[in-house]
């Protein structure tokens, strides 16, 4: 079985140093990015299985990072799991082309939990379940999204 590769796209260093710590761990192979500028350098040659952005970034903020994600055509169903400080209402109103939303503070355990989950529903692309229903992880509740992405 080959590492999951984990693009973890964070401009608060001390988070990027925890997730690494966490994700190697686990045995996911997490590669950083301080913002979505790099991040998009990185895609091609990384080719992650799953992406965990931030929305609030200098440069290139996590909706526009996320939108061109989804322009590539071999990422349009890597699952993306964005999170924000911000309430779900406010980053739906800005974007809405991510697989799941994770409000800071998170625990690390319960992330994990959601990474594992949506890797286990990408049996193929677009197996993803789609429900207007949110899907609750303890802590992190999750809406997969009906409308498609944009």
């Amino acid at each position: 079985m080959s590492t999951v590769v984990v693009l973890v796209v964070e401009d608060d260093s001390d988070v990027t140093d925890l997730l690494r710590l966490i994700l190697v761990q686990k045995g996911f192979a997490p590669t950083i990015a301080n913002n979505g500028h790099d991040a998009l350098k990185l895609l091609a040659s990384v080719q992650p299985a799953i992406i965990f952005s931030d929305v609030m970034m200098p440069g290139m903020s996590g909706a526009e990072f996320c939108s061109a994600v989804r322009e590539h055509p071999a990422y349009t169903d890597t699952p993306i799991i964005v999170t924000s400080a911000q309430d779900e209402e406010a980053v739906r109103r800005e974007f809405n082309c991510y697989d799941a939303f994770v409000p800071k503070p998170y625990e690390p355990d319960d992330l994990l939990d959601l990474m594992r989950k949506l890797l286990s529903d990408k049996v193929k692309p677009g197996a993803r379940p789609r429900s207007s229903k949110p899907f609750a992880f303890s802590k992190i509740a999750l809406e997969f999204l009906d409308s498609p992405r944009t």
